[in-house]
């Protein structure tokens, strides 16, 4: 860099033209004999604002060679070149590291490039979330649904199955009835519970027939654990060839008893109405299951606050599902406490267990 001869005359015009960014100096008029030197004296200024000569240095003579000399009062002066001074100045010891500064200071690069220059901006705002597309319902006019005496002849309040029974046990029996109303719990011949299915408009699409254990929890490894009611009539020729199933939300019906209640979406009937007993500020309704009416969800629920509570398997399908939806948000608590209930519990599983600890500490 010190064998630049270009780039050192670059640096050297650029002081000469404008000192006073470098040295700190001012410009004098010149009176002495010296032909094409470039003169400069270190002022300070006065309390009226006036500028006087400092005691040390009075002028500093630089000239079209690169010496300098400096002129001190009394008379006395030091010759050097302006180098030397500079590097006395910002107090560095080599013309490379003298140059690195001249060239933040003047802008002036090796290749005779303008300098890439840095300044503070602010920082970017974080992107906004993208907002994914809301699926819309369509006409649902010509929907198969249940004929409403098949609903009415499920309900009977005088029987009681083995999940309500269960439910009793740590959940006020007055508010279980009344969620077990509320959501149009039925009871079927076999004695299991009846989840009907009912949509915004009041009209039953479907009910889902589930054993439970006398702990509660489903029996799985019953023969028909699971049974869906439309299917079963349409096989019993009790419906016709020409009927199919279309799904909807669990307690989807109740949207319309309450337009403005925010919304707690889970994924099991069992759970929507055990946390409509917790907590009955909230409208819970239940998908039926992990990936069952992800899309009807979206679409009459679409302009609702609501918040998704998803099993602990069901997560990260459940996150990206409804993440970014205006007014949705997850919240994962089954997950969080996975490794005390259960890589498979749910916001269900949660109650049940805080409730029947509150007890045992009454």
């Amino acid at each position: 860099m010190n064998d630049n001869k270009e780039f050192v005359a670059q640096v050297q015009d650029a002081v000469l033209n404008n000192p006073g960014i470098a040295t700190g100096l001012t410009w004098r008029p010149y009176r002495q004999h010296w032909k094409n030197c470039t003169v400069l004296w270190r002022t300070s200024q006065r309390p009226d604002g006036s500028e006087t000569r400092r005691k040390d240095k009075q002028t500093i003579c630089i000239l079209p060679n690169g010496s300098a000399r400096v002129e001190y009062n009394g008379g006395s002066f030091q010759s050097c070149d302006l180098w030397t001074y500079l590097r006395d100045h910002y107090g560095v010891k080599t013309n490379g590291e003298l140059f690195d500064i001249l060239k933040n200071e003047y802008g002036i690069t090796d290749n005779n490039r303008p300098m890439k220059t840095y300044s503070r901006k602010p920082s970017p705002r974080p992107a906004a979330p993208k907002t994914k597309p809301i699926p819309t319902v369509g006409d649902e006019s010509d929907v198969c649904t249940i004929p409403e005496e098949l609903f009415t002849r499920s309900i009977d309040l005088r029987r009681e199955d083995s999940l309500r029974a269960y439910l009793e046990t740590w959940i006020d029996a007055v508010v279980l009835e009344c969620c077990w109303h509320d959501y149009g719990v039925g009871i079927a011949k076999n004695g299991a519970p009846l989840f009907w299915y009912f949509d915004r408009h009041g009209r039953c699409r479907d009910g889902k027939i589930m054993r439970f254990r006398p702990d509660g929890h489903r029996d799985k490894d019953a023969p028909g654990s699971i049974l869906a009611v439309g299917a079963m009539m349409k096989t019993a020729g009790i419906l016709p060839e020409s009927w199919s199933r279309s799904g909807c939300l669990y307690g989807e019906h109740l949207l319309n008893r309450w337009p403005d209640a925010a919304v707690g979406l889970v994924e099991s009937e069992k759970t929507a109405i055990v946390a409509a007993a917790h907590f009955p500020h909230y409208l819970w309704l239940a998908t039926g299951g992990m990936k069952q009416n992800i899309d009807r969800a979206k679409a009459v629920l679409n302009g609702r606050r609501v918040i998704a509570f998803p099993d602990a398997d069901a997560a990260k399908d459940w996150t990206e599902h409804f993440q970014g939806i205006p007014g949705w948000s997850v919240c994962n608590i089954a997950k969080d406490l996975a490794p005390l209930y259960g890589p498979k519990c749910d916001l269900c599983d949660i109650l049940e267990q805080q409730s029947i600890h509150t007890e045992k500490r009454a």
